[in-house]
């Protein structure tokens, strides 16, 4: 049972595969170093491409809403007002001109209901707003019209962009007189992007660059802008006369854009104010620096791993050679002790055999038992039906037509030996044979079961003319069986209830029949909720049930293809829903 030894040469294939195999691992390793360090640099700059984007964002936003408050303030001036119900504005040039110096904006002008401007703060300038009209820029409609304005736009005067804020002046009635508006030239801020060596672009919902760190970009589009658009922004001459070409801007996957040919991370923050959004570019060159550095590293370290490796396995080799002999006297002790556990084995097997035909019969003592159960159950239904008509016929003396009394109790006879037939359903369930049977007639014959009952509590059930006729293939006797066990344990859920009522309903659900039994009782308890339909699963007293009752009727259901379910009532009580696919026509 010792095991052969393979000649050196054999081995020497499968040395080769495993040379080949640990190269695979280090160029997969230095590989992977790669990746792992290219992929950490990435997400190191990535994450600094989103904090630099929300300041440059933060740094556009203080320079737009610092001065935004002004045209507010200055719309409700006196000395503006006055200007433009007098319809002069000489007097208040120089006014504008010393809040245009303190606010730092590029230019304040009020211009009249025609857009004529009256007033200006570069009224000494070579080129100033004072006399031109600005009725066609859209912050002036948008004031002139009762609400403020903001529009950015190359300078239709000065030819220089801007940012434009309006607001309506009102006169001491409320009537718009006029409006005064601001400029805001955002080149410095520009410039400052520029000088800290970032690439920042901000850009409209038009796709047009508006302002960046690289004058070459300013006014090129990162998205397609189409000719309607192109000759609604002609008509606002928002860009003046630039021909808004197309950046060479193509987005590479998230976080990854192309621009004129390089390659930047790319992070993009939207800005509340016209739509803008501020679009930072970070340098990818430090990103595969580092990724180089770390497959570099990667290299030098699995050379040491290497040279270890193979100093390690001269060692083992020699190791290997002495303690040859030392194995093969190791391996024949353990062919000796595995000869003992199969022995062993197969001594357990032969208990294990014994235990589970110990079992087998302990089952099916178990399952005579059940039987014997199921048989007091269902016995119990038939008996109490004659004891029903017996107490009856006592009621009724001799009004009682004899005659239709002992066809009653003939039938429970019947019923009482067909039960006992049924025995063979416990030992060969769903072989009797199926028929054709109207649901009407079932419930019919269970209600004639429990009319004695049902007159005694005052309950009515449903006359076979009120029900839709519904066929179905199945076995009489036990869809019966079924429904008089239901209408019992309505009856004794309804027990002691003021105003004891049981329902039965049936109908068609698209290729099924339907029948419902539902009571006003106290409902299903929750102790036996989720085992309702198990073996001896009961709340009655000792003596009054055994809990067999849903659980023989839900597998007559079963051998039917139908399903027996129970849910609460509405206001209260249970229903209990038998299902059973409708015969085919």
């Amino acid at each position: 049972m010792v095991d052969a030894v393979p000649h050196p040469r054999a081995l020497l294939p499968r040395r080769t595969l495993l040379r080949f195999a640990v190269g695979l691992l280090c160029v997969a390793s230095v590989v992977a170093a790669y990746l792992v360090a290219h992929r950490v640099s990435s997400e190191s700059a990535q994450a600094r491409a989103r904090s630099q984007a929300v300041f440059y964002k933060s740094t556009l936003d203080a320079a737009l809403e610092r001065p935004a408050a002004l045209p507010h303030i200055l719309a409700r001036d006196a000395a503006v007002i006055d200007a433009l119900e007098r319809d002069d504005g000489n007097g208040l040039n120089r006014r504008l001109e010393g809040f245009a110096e303190a606010a730092e904006v590029d230019a304040i002008y009020l211009m009249d209901r025609n857009g004529d401007t009256i007033a200006a703060s570069n009224w000494r300038e070579t080129v100033t707003f004072l006399g031109q009209n600005y009725g066609f820029r859209p912050y002036f409609r948008a004031a002139i019209s009762g609400t403020p304005g903001e529009f950015f736009a190359i300078g239709a005067t000065s030819g220089l962009p801007g940012y434009f804020v309006a607001e309506p002046v009102r006169g001491g009635a409320g009537a718009i007189l006029g409006v005064v508006a601001i400029k805001i030239d955002l080149n410095r801020l520009a410039d400052i992007w520029r000088a800290a060596g970032e690439r920042v672009l901000v850009v409209n919902p038009d796709g047009i660059v508006v302002l960046a760190s690289d004058p070459r970009w300013r006014y090129q589009t990162i998205a397609p802008l189409g000719a309607t658009r192109r000759a609604a922004l002609s008509a606002a001459r928002q860009f003046g006369e630039e021909p808004l070409s197309p950046l060479n801007w193509i987005v590479r996957e998230p976080g990854l854009v192309a621009v004129e040919g390089r390659e930047y991370l790319h992070h993009m923050v939207p800005v509340g104010r016209l739509g803008w959004q501020v679009h930072y570019l970070g340098d990818l060159a430090p990103v595969r620096e580092r990724a180089r550095i770390a497959m570099g590293v990667s290299i030098f370290v699995l050379g040491l791993i290497l040279a270890a490796g193979l100093a390690a396995r001269t060692r083992r080799i020699r190791t290997a050679l002495r303690i040859s002999q030392d194995d093969r006297r190791a391996l024949r002790g353990l062919n000796e002790e595995l000869g003992r556990e199969i022995e062993e084995r197969r001594r357990a097997e032969a208990r294990l055999e014994a235990a589970q035909s110990e079992l087998a019969a302990a089952s099916r003592l178990a399952a005579l038992g059940q039987l014997s159960a199921s048989v007091t159950h269902e016995l119990g239904q038939p008996l109490s039906a004659m004891r029903n008509y017996i107490v009856s016929l006592r009621m009724n003396g001799a009004g009682e037509d004899i005659g239709k009394f002992t066809q009653r109790m003939e039938k429970v006879i019947s019923r009482m030996e067909a039960l006992t037939r049924q025995l063979k359903f416990f030992a060969r369930p769903g072989e009797e044979g199926l028929a054709s049977l109207d649901l009407r007639e079932v419930i019919a014959e269970a209600g004639e079961m429990m009319s004695a009952d049902a007159r005694a509590m005052g309950l009515r059930l449903p006359a076979p003319g009120a029900l839709p006729a519904l066929s179905v293939r199945g076995n009489r006797l036990r869809l019966e069986q079924v429904v008089v066990n239901l209408l019992q344990n309505a009856r004794d859920a309804t027990r002691g209830m003021p105003r004891p009522e049981v329902t039965v309903t049936l109908e068609q659900v698209g290729a099924r029949a339907e029948l419902r039994v539902a009571d006003n009782g106290a409902g299903i308890d929750d102790s036996i909720r989720d085992a309702m339909f198990e073996p001896f699963a009961s709340t009655k007293a000792s003596g009054d049930g055994m809990g067999l009752g849903l659980s023989i009727s839900r597998a007559i259901v079963r051998d039917h293809n139908g399903s027996l379910t129970a849910a609460p009532r509405p206001g209260g009580g249970s229903v209990f829903t038998i299902s059973l696919p409708l015969e085919a026509p």
